[in-house]
């Protein structure tokens, strides 16, 4: 009944933008989500609604197979694709492509229907070229091989939530979140939670380099000995500077309410709040300086300077 009401909002909408994504589930089996975007009219104001209508596996990926897919699941549901207007999907060339992605192939049938690129995903890819920075890369590496090591045994975990609940007492939660490939707005708290837990993660480590299991105390030790060190604890502190001017802008396009002028000025802040930054770059890494030495202070250690060997002269 349900997904009737919404068909019938569409319908009467007389247009509708097609959302798609797609993800695999826990069976490896390829789960598409399919969305509407629409307009309704209230008594003094239209609204902008994006409705979820429904799952459905698919087993080639190709632009037809996806296009047909699509537009076969709408006519059951007895959506009028008459009305259909716009697509929006990331830029995967089986979607994306302007002869075979799925986008061209709806564009056959539906010749309005004009394919925007996720925003969000656009945002998404910028910040994991940033990422490739081998720094910060070495960085983001180590936070997901540290919180890989401990969610891996439930053992590692009680050892890490005793020592947040020592640590940290006032905090409200007691896990780490994992690394995400899809979406940095998930990175931003994963950074965030890291490095308020810093302290719980190192005491974590150190006691599990006592482990009897020589495998894991040598993992232990490794992963201990990574990020106790200066060049991470700088790359930490400087990502999660740099990206948290990102965390409203990897929210805002998802939205449902999203203006777009909004969006863009938005833009051109974090732009202009980053070109400041280089020009102030003394001051800026001074202050990410300070910081990293508290947080290096947490388990009573400095930075140091790394070596630089001089030219020989023999």
């Amino acid at each position: 009944m349900i997904q009737d009401a919404l068909v019938k909002k569409i319908n009467n909408a007389k247009c509708f933008e097609v959302l798609v994504d797609s993800t695999t589930d826990i069976s490896v089996t390829e789960q598409v989500s399919l969305y509407a975007r629409y307009m309704t009219q209230g008594d003094r104001s239209y609204s902008l609604r994006e409705d979820f209508l429904e799952f459905f596996p698919i087993k080639t990926t190709t632009g037809r197979n996806l296009g047909n897919h699509i537009l076969n699941a709408l006519s059951s549901l007895g959506v009028d694709c008459s009305n259909l207007c716009g697509q929006g999907y990331d830029g995967a060339s089986s979607m994306s492509g302007c002869f075979n992605g799925m986008q061209a192939v709806i564009k056959e049938t539906n010749p309005a229907a004009l394919y925007v690129h996720c925003s969000s995903h656009s945002l998404n890819l910028a910040l994991m070229h940033a990422s490739n920075v081998p720094a910060i890369r070495n960085c983001l590496g180590t936070v997901k091989s540290v919180i890989k090591f401990l969610k891996k045994s439930a053992k590692r975990m009680d050892i890490f939530r005793r020592k947040v609940k020592e640590h940290l007492p006032k905090v409200k939660w007691n896990n780490l979140k994992p690394m995400c490939e899809a979406r940095w707005v998930e990175n931003h708290e994963t950074l965030i939670r890291f490095a308020v837990s810093y302290i719980a993660i190192f005491e974590t480590l150190e006691e599990l380099k006592l482990d009897s299991d020589s495998n894991v105390s040598s993992i232990a030790s490794q992963l201990s000995k990574s990020m106790t060190g200066s060049s991470f604890i700088i790359s930490l502190v400087t990502a999660l500077h740099l990206f948290i001017y990102t965390l409203t802008l990897c929210k805002n396009p998802q939205d449902p309410n999203c203006d777009l002028s909004d969006a863009l000025d938005m833009v051109d802040n974090i732009v202009k709040t980053i070109k400041g930054i280089r020009k102030e770059v003394d001051s800026e890494f001074g202050n990410i300086f300070i910081k990293a030495n508290s947080l290096v202070n947490l388990i009573s250690e400095s930075i140091k300077m790394p070596r630089v060997a001089l030219r020989q002269k023999h």
